[in-house]
């Protein structure tokens, strides 16, 4: 195991002796998935938990999402030491990254997703890879040939992506609904890394779409037919879709303005259905669960604002968050402020000193 002394520590005036930041092995590749849905089979919302199909879920998903949070910890850890100048350890955590990422893309992960709900499921944990990938990358060792294995084995899974959501077979809801937000950017992230322009166009073309069919006060029709759960899936849809029309203004493709300014409307509409749920009920037509107003959200739900900030759009939400809130996300490559210093002036988002130890599980999806 390797250990490297976040020398922010010192800045802090803390003993640098006191905490490290760990290089730890990955869990092995799961090549495999096979998971039902979460859902009751009479459900036609998808709001209501069948406890036991549940539980089987997250029992699947787990080695899955274990993996994304190792990778987005040590990037994140990567970036800081970075940041605070540190290169040498800097370039020892990205190889960590890369090293997992490549011991699963050479084990051929993923590459058998045996259910629908498996097809469904996974994009949004390969997201969280296609981030470490693009992430820690620039600061590891040279290696072509490691870093061929990991491309090859995220493009490959990218276009079994696209495939799936593109087939007529795919439901009209999966395939545009937060479920295609999530590999939208996914994919996208991918072909950004591999200048793949392919992959970079779906990811675009899946992102428009989804701006122009917002309804005009903001709220995204597939996700509003959830029941109890349309604004908790609002927001989940939000996500992505912000940091997917942010990852294409660094590209050049500006869609800030796309379809009348869709994604202002979203971002409005979702913050007061937050602080007012009343607005989701009366699309949805019943009584809002899970997120009940702005002390209700955990940091990873909020964790797109620093992508957001990077637009430049109104609201600048300045002090939306609570102080200190740690805004980490593991599908985003961990801690937004160190993934988005370079493009928020002024530079880290609430920064925080000690190590993230946030995990998929607490996420719920």
């Amino acid at each position: 195991m390797k250990l490297i002394l976040p020398s922010l520590l010192a800045l802090l005036g803390l003993p640098v002796a006191s905490a490290v930041a760990q290089c730890v092995p990955v869990p092995d590749p799961v090549i495999s998935i096979d998971i039902p849905s979460r859902y009751a089979q009479d459900d036609k919302t998808r709001s209501e938990l069948d406890e036991t199909a549940n539980a089987r879920v997250n029992e699947g998903l787990a080695p899955v999402d274990a993996f994304v949070a190792v990778l987005a910890r040590q990037t994140t850890d990567a970036l800081r030491l970075a940041r605070l100048g540190q290169d040498t350890e800097a370039q020892v955590m990205a190889d960590c990254v890369l090293d997992g990422l490549e011991r699963w893309a050479a084990g051929k992960a993923l590459s058998r997703l045996e259910s629908l709900n498996a097809q469904q499921s996974i994009p949004s944990r390969l997201v969280g890879a296609a981030f470490a990938y693009g992430l820690a990358a620039p600061l590891a060792t040279r290696d072509p040939a490691r870093s061929k294995v990991i491309s090859t084995w995220l493009v490959e899974r990218a276009a079994a992506t696209m495939a799936f959501f593109d087939d007529p077979k795919t439901s009209a809801r999966t395939a545009r609904n937060n479920l295609r937000m999530w590999a939208a950017l996914s994919v996208l992230r991918t072909g950004i890394d591999a200048r793949d322009k392919a992959l970079i166009g779906w990811g675009e073309a899946s992102f428009r779409q989804a701006l122009c069919e917002a309804n005009a006060d903001g709220s995204l029709p597939l996700e509003m037919g959830r029941g109890s759960l349309a604004l908790h899936y609002q927001l989940h849809a939000m996500q992505p879709l912000v940091v997917g029309v942010a990852l294409l203004q660094q590209e050049g493709i500006d869609l800030r303005q796309t379809c009348d300014g869709a994604l202002t409307r979203i971002v409005i509409f979702t913050l007061a259905a937050v602080d007012m749920p009343a607005l989701a009920a009366a699309h949805a037509g019943q009584r809002q669960e899970r997120i009940t107003g702005r002390a209700s959200l955990q940091g990873f739900q909020l964790a797109w604002i620093p992508a957001w900030q990077s637009l430049s759009l109104s609201p600048t939400l300045d002090g939306y968050a609570p102080a200190g809130m740690d805004l980490t996300n593991s599908r985003l490559g961990g801690d937004q402020g160190e993934v988005w210093a370079s493009a928020l002036e002024g530079g880290v988002w609430c920064p925080r000193p000690d190590l993230n130890r946030h995990s998929l599980a607490a996420e719920g999806f």
